[in-house]
Formats: structure tokens, sequence, C-alpha cells
């Protein structure tokens, strides 16, 4: 069973704290790392109006995950994964 490892944004101690108290920060400051998906339900836009920034959602087994990259190349990506896998 093959999976598609994609770029997912983490938190940071200190981004983690800044949501925690309903503070703003910005997405770029949480930690890339790649996660494998085995299952994705569904992808979608994730648009950070304030800083005119486009991501993508990708929700999975009741899980939301935002990747840095943008709706389109992940969907370009799982295309191309579903018909070269």
């Amino acid at each position: 069973m093959n999976g598609i490892e994609l770029e997912i944004l983490y938190h940071t101690d200190e981004t983690r704290a800044l949501g925690g108290l309903d503070i703003d920060y910005d997405l770029s400051d949480c930690e890339k790392r790649k996660m494998t998906f085995y299952h994705i339900n569904a992808i979608g836009p994730y648009i950070d109006e304030k800083r005119e920034r486009k991501f993508c959602s990708i929700h999975t087994n009741n899980c939301e995950y935002i990747s840095p990259l943008s709706y389109e190349e992940i969907k370009a990506r799982l295309a191309n994964f579903l018909t070269t896998d």
C-alpha cells in the first residue's frame, strides 16, 4: 500500500500559545513537516485573506491538516499519484 507524502504545517510552541490566547499568528510561522497519507477524504482551498496566501486543507478521518502547498498543487499531485499508482 503506497501513500502520498505531502508537507503539512505543525504548530510550534509559540503558534500554539498564540492560538490558545486567540491571538492571530501567521501560518508561515508554523513548522513544515512531511506526512504520508494513505487515505484522504477531501481537500479544499484554505485562504489566509489577511496575508493573501493560499494553502490547502486536507481532510482525513475526521482530522484537518493544513498544507503550505496550494489547493491546485495538491490536487495536481493527487491526480498524478492516482494515475501512476
